[in-house]
């Protein structure tokens, strides 16, 4: 059985990206909640909160054409 990937919160993911960045976890939110606006990532909200984050298709794509473009 494969091992499922550990799910992850916004508010989670929020102070991880913070603290490795040294920024300001309310910076941090409003981007991702700005990623979730443009459909690029799936997470709860202040009505359906717990929701883990996830990209969704079109986020995945412009992840892998990003990664391609460092490379």
């Amino acid at each position: 059985m494969k091992d499922k990937e550990e799910e992850i919160t916004l508010s989670r993911q929020a102070r991880e990206i913070a603290k490795k960045l040294n920024i300001p976890e309310s910076t941090v939110k409003w981007n991702l909640r700005v990623l979730r606006d443009l459909g690029l990532i799936e997470c709860g909200s202040m009505n359906n909160k717990g929701i883990p984050i996830r990209l969704t298709y079109a986020g995945l794509i412009i992840a892998n054409s990003i990664k391609e473009e460092i490379k």
